[in-house]
């Protein structure tokens, strides 16, 4: 038996260290370690593909008792969305974010974050026009070149696939449209109209009363408003003090993700 040379050695001992490296620089991002004092995500919820889901139009998805889904609408936009990724990434929050595609062709590296740091990246159309009332083929346009844009950049199919509505202003033949394509179409069961800017104290007040009430759902936030960064990490500290869980939303059968 011959016993390897001490360069041999050397170079096995290399080989086994990288090895060993290996997997620690490939986990994905949602296996990043929260401290005790972080709000965390508790599961991800599968959404079938051409389904809808959301009680403002549909029926809510199978949520326990205080979970909630956070997403944001119309980003990324520079000023903002990085701060709201920055909050969520301190308490190893999950959301899904419903990018504007012409947003995420100027902002290409805040969707790439998004995507590395374990988020669900949906579409929210072209330039957030109000599809119902276009001509079929142009509403059409608006919804596959969002998802299109959103691929080419983040290199995932897996990304794209949960779908909302600007005004959740829907039409029977884009439902179709969406259903045919694999697309699930995600309404909202909470919404503080945080869209229409105002005083973050109160936004956050009626924002708490809407889930104290409703107990659990998908909540809409937007991720282009700075009043939003201001009171996010307030309402994250709520919902941990108050026993509610994260839930994550996801397309089911979307493939590896992080």
């Amino acid at each position: 038996m011959m016993t390897a040379s001490p360069l041999a050695r050397m170079v096995l001992g290399i080989a086994a260290a990288a090895a060993c490296a290996l997997p620690a620089l490939t986990l994905p991002a949602q296996a990043q370690s929260c401290g005790p004092d972080a709000l965390g995500t508790a599961r991800t919820l599968p959404l079938a593909p051409g389904s809808a889901v959301g009680s403002f139009q549909y029926k809510s998805p199978q949520f326990g008792p205080k979970e909630i889904a956070l997403t944001f609408d119309d980003g990324p936009r520079p000023e903002t969305t990085p701060k709201i990724l920055d909050i969520l990434k301190a308490q190893c929050v999950h959301a899904t974010f419903f990018v504007v595609g012409r947003h995420a062709k100027a902002a290409p590296d805040i969707l790439r974050r998004e995507a590395a740091e374990g988020h669900t990246i949906g579409t929210h159309t072209w330039s957030h026009r109000k599809l119902r009332g276009l001509p079929e083929n142009e509403a059409e346009n608006e919804i596959d070149s969002a998802v299109a844009e959103v691929r080419r950049i983040t290199g995932r199919d897996s990304d794209a696939r949960l779908f909302r509505f600007p005004e959740f202003a829907t039409t029977p033949q884009l439902r179709a449209h969406l259903a045919a394509t694999g697309q699930v179409i995600v309404s909202a069961d909470i919404s503080p109209k945080d869209w229409a800017a105002g005083d973050p104290d109160e936004t956050l007040a009626r924002l708490e009363k809407q889930v104290e009430r409703r107990g659990r759902g998908i909540v809409v936030l937007h991720d282009v408003q700075s009043h939003t960064v201001d009171f996010l990490p307030r309402f994250l500290t709520f919902l941990k003090e108050n026993g509610y869980r994260v839930v994550q939303l996801e397309p089911a059968g979307g493939g590896e993700r992080g």
